[in-house]
């Protein structure tokens, strides 16, 4: 049962790979052409005075804060883009982990605030693929929708979950301090 489930879980995710091209698996590449380091929360030598580095981005209109890897910007087209780089391999899955999405959405939101550009896409690098990932209104929503429940979930004290194979397994919780992973 458990096999069938896990090649159910595979085609669905193919398909829906498939079917949304807003979410693109490419080689690993950092810089984008045409664009320039703005931001890094990376070690190095940076000329400061073109060059936030370090700093906590604070979105206040949404009360988030983080630090993105990088932030390019293209000036001529008026365009910024957030890239996050991950250590780990993502090896032949057809998406990226589901926090490392939900992260750049984040990201996404954040920079639109803090500089009154909206990007129109993203990128997170593993050591082994890169996926490209367009910031569209139905993973703004998806995004919201997350961050009103824990919101709600810290005002309540009380966690919500919808434990599944698909949604755990490569959670760093799972088998570990999460009390609704039942693998």
């Amino acid at each position: 049962m458990l096999i069938i489930i896990f090649i159910l879980s595979i085609i669905i995710l193919a398909l829906w790979q498939f079917a949304n091209k807003d979410i693109q698996k490419k080689k690993p590449s950092i810089q984008p052409k045409g664009y320039r380091l703005i931001y890094t929360d990376q070690k190095g030598n940076f000329d400061r005075e073109k060059v936030i580095v370090s700093e906590m981005l604070v979105s206040k209109r949404y009360d988030l804060r983080g630090k993105p890897d990088f932030v390019f910007m293209n000036k001529s087209k008026r365009e910024l883009m957030p890239v996050e780089l991950k250590s780990g391999k993502i090896g032949n899955k057809i998406s990226p982990h589901r926090g490392d999405f939900m992260q750049l959405i984040a990201y996404f939101v954040m920079l639109e605030d803090i500089f009154g550009i909206r990007p129109k896409e993203g990128r997170i690098v593993y050591s082994d693929s890169m996926f490209v990932i367009k910031n569209t209104d139905n993973f703004r929503k998806e995004f919201f929708l997350i961050l009103s429940n824990m919101r709600d979930m810290l005002k309540s004290g009380e966690a919500k979950a919808e434990a599944s194979f698909v949604k755990c397994r490569y959670c760093i919780c799972n088998g570990t301090v999460c009390k609704f992973c039942k693998n």
